[in-house]
């Protein structure tokens, strides 16, 4: 598959794994019972399993492995901090007023990885926002 093939299977995965945890995240805060159904698990699972492989592909592609990009680990640093505030969103045993924060948070995090992916830079859409023409 090309590295433009794999892009688009990146996008779509992120597209259903960052949609996958919000639907999540605010049902949860609802206390809806289907959260934590066999299915729905399965279901992000398979979205961010997708998605790790798109990304693989992607990286092998493009020639960012063995020599990654700067950007490339920052971004892998911010998703591991993703994954912990989103695990914080989602659990029951936290107190509510946590689980909002840490989702917001969790969504900001997710913003500035797909900053950092657009614009090649850690430092995200910040760096895209100054650049002049």
């Amino acid at each position: 598959m090309t590295s433009l093939g794999w892009w688009w299977w990146h996008l779509a995965a992120v597209t259903t794994s960052l949609s996958c945890f919000t639907v999540r995240w605010v049902a949860a805060l609802l206390g809806r019972p289907w959260v934590w159904a066999r299915t729905t698990r399965a279901a992000a699972v398979l979205a961010d399993s997708v998605l790790l492989m798109a990304g693989v592909g992607l990286m092998l592609t493009r020639g960012w492995w063995p020599t990654v990009p700067v950007w490339l680990w920052f971004k892998w640093c911010l998703l591991v901090l993703y994954i912990m505030l989103g695990h914080l969103a989602l659990r029951t045993t936290v107190p509510a007023r946590t689980r909002v924060l840490a989702g917001v948070v969790a969504l900001v995090v997710a913003a500035h990885i797909v900053g950092a992916a657009v614009a090649h830079h850690p430092a995200g859409f910040w760096f895209a926002a100054g650049r002049t023409g």
